[in-house]
């Protein structure tokens, strides 16, 4: 699968640090209670609602609220760092 490894990569690129193992090990338990109570939520609305238009509904929200929780969390200096360390031109090698 394609996913865990984009996400643990996008990780690594927002939370460096010593901290990073800690934060990584929360993110894949949240990907994993969201795998496995997301079906069966989404059965428990389509039994109340008879139709699955709630449970997408609540699906995009949840992915939101997802998006500004990294958005928020992701420390700004770090990433500003990195940038300049990018476009930092190389050191030439001593002839």
């Amino acid at each position: 699968m394609l996913i865990p490894l984009i996400y643990s990569t996008a990780a690594a690129d927002l939370f460096q640090g010593r901290h990073f193992g800690k934060i990584l090990g929360l993110m894949k338990i949240g990907f994993g209670l969201g795998a496995s109570l997301g079906s069966a939520i989404a059965g428990i609305v389509f039994d109340y609602f008879q139709t699955y238009r709630p449970a997408f509904y609540l699906t995009i929200g949840l992915m939101l609220a997802s998006i500004v929780g990294i958005w928020v969390a992701a420390p700004r200096t770090a990433r500003r760092a990195v940038e300049a360390m990018a476009s930092a031109p190389a050191p030439r090698p001593a002839c």
